[in-house]
């Protein structure tokens, strides 16, 4: 009996630890710390911009809609994305996209659909996402040019969308 207990025991703790043993706790790290994601310390984050390559300088978005992109957007959505993401505010397996090219830049955007990991491991709204959704996005090794045309369907997407049914 004593030895079927210890064997119960010997299993289940095994499974808390391949299982990571519930939810990780996620704590900004402070100003001065040393953090590193990357080549990027946790103080240099800029939650306009997040972590990669695209930044002000180097991502221009014209006003006008390019019709082009949106079509091949719409496609890499519908073979990527829209098995966990909905076009309105229902949330599938990630949240609904109405309204996030308002609420983040095309920058934070194009950085977070072409490299996800480094974000999600220093983004504090990406952490909450993460615990209301019970998943990380995953890494599906868009291209820059597949982010770019899928940047410029959500645009469109939410050019169609009133400003007053975005939630902030």
């Amino acid at each position: 009996m004593k030895r079927k207990i210890f064997s119960l025991l010997i299993i289940s703790s095994g499974l808390l630890m391949a299982c990571g043993g519930g939810k990780k706790e996620f704590k900004v790290p402070d100003s001065k710390a040393e953090t590193v994601t990357g080549n990027v310390f946790a103080d240099q984050y800029d939650p306009n911009r997040g972590l990669g390559k695209y930044n002000y300088d180097n991502l221009k978005i014209d006003p006008a809609i390019d019709a082009k992109m949106v079509v091949r957007g719409e496609k890499l959505v519908s073979e990527k994305c829209k098995s966990c993401h909905s076009l309105g505010t229902d949330t599938l397996r990630g949240p609904g996209w109405k309204g996030v090219t308002r609420r983040r830049t095309a920058h934070w955007l194009m950085n977070y659909i072409t490299n996800p990991d480094p974000m999600l491991d220093q983004d504090p709204k990406l952490q909450a996402a993460i615990q209301l959704c019970n998943m990380r996005m995953p890494n599906l090794k868009v291209t820059d040019t597949e982010a770019r045309d899928i940047l410029e369907f959500l645009r469109k997407n939410d050019a169609e969308v009133k400003k007053d049914d975005v939630k902030k």
